[in-house]
């Protein structure tokens, strides 16, 4: 855990992706018997599994986000004849 703590702040990860990373890592070693050379392994596969959903996650909302704005200031007429 230290070592991911450690990958997480030299690149600036998130808290979520933290976490996310952890909440996977132990889903996975539920199931599966992980070795001691290979568990670093194994956390930076779940560290990119997380940021990637974080990524998609945050691009998401910002699209919802850009959306609401665009319709709060312009009517759904105006959007609808810009698509035509």
């Amino acid at each position: 855990m230290d070592w991911l703590a450690a990958i997480s702040e030299k690149f600036k990860l998130c808290n979520e992706a933290r976490h996310l990373t952890i909440l996977l890592l132990d889903i996975f070693m539920d199931g599966f018997d992980v070795k001691d050379e290979h568990l670093k392994l194994v956390s930076l596969g779940c560290l990119l599994i997380a940021c990637k959903f974080i990524k998609f996650y945050v691009a998401v909302h910002y699209k919802r986000f850009i959306s609401r704005l665009y319709f709060n200031l312009h009517s759904k007429a105006d959007f609808y004849v810009k698509l035509v």
